[in-house]
């Protein structure tokens, strides 16, 4: 299934697979739709699927700190437009088991980018934890420029940006161990991200 998007004038292939997350891969340059219905061949069911139209849909991402491989199903789950639903399914995650986790995502064009919205997880009985910061580097050759979130207490969260940007880096930092007198206590967070936006 190919849907298109007047964000990012791209292209993008979808894939649906049993238990796997929404594949987006972008083709070439045409305009776009967010919404669209399928029907499963085995089961005859429909469904609808409802993506996040942004400017960052199917790019590439690169990840310096491995997610863990039980929630690792595909490398663009955090840029497919895709919101993780509840109760959570591991599929529509990336989770990390690490205190700090950095990762770039590469757009295909250098883009005016006014704000990016980051969705996490927070589920504390499952021993998943919201970030403490979140640092957003613009990478250019002669400087780096860094957006910083260090006030964190909801699963949404939005960081102005008012730049162009193209490669960007995330340092994301969670406690580094659990408090005591919680599940997990002595043991490291966390951290599950299901969807960064650029708009």
């Amino acid at each position: 299934t190919v849907i298109y998007s007047t964000d990012c004038k791209a292209d993008l292939k979808l894939t649906l697979g049993s238990h796997q997350p929404l594949l987006i891969n972008r083709t070439k340059h045409e305009p776009i739709n967010s919404e669209f219905s399928f029907t499963s061949s085995l089961t005859g069911l429909s469904s609808n699927i409802n993506i996040v139209n942004h400017l960052g849909l199917g790019t590439e991402v690169n990840y310096i700190t491995k997610p863990n491989p039980q929630y690792n199903y595909s490398p663009i789950v955090i840029v497919n437009g895709e919101n993780g639903t509840r109760p959570w399914k591991g599929h529509q995650w990336i989770g990390f088991d690490t205190s700090t986790i950095v990762f770039e995502i590469i757009l295909p064009k250098r883009k005016k980018i006014n704000s990016i919205h980051l969705s996490f997880l927070e589920s504390n009985g499952s021993w998943i934890y919201l970030p403490k910061s979140i640092q957003i580097q613009n990478l250019k050759k002669k400087r780096i420029k860094t957006f910083k979130s260090e006030i964190i207490n909801s699963e949404l969260v939005n960081i102005n940006i008012g730049r162009r940007l193209k490669k960007i880096r995330f340092i994301i930092d969670n406690v580094k161990l659990i408090p005591d007198n919680h599940p997990g206590a002595g043991h490291t967070p966390w951290t599950f991200i299901d969807e960064i936006e650029f708009h």
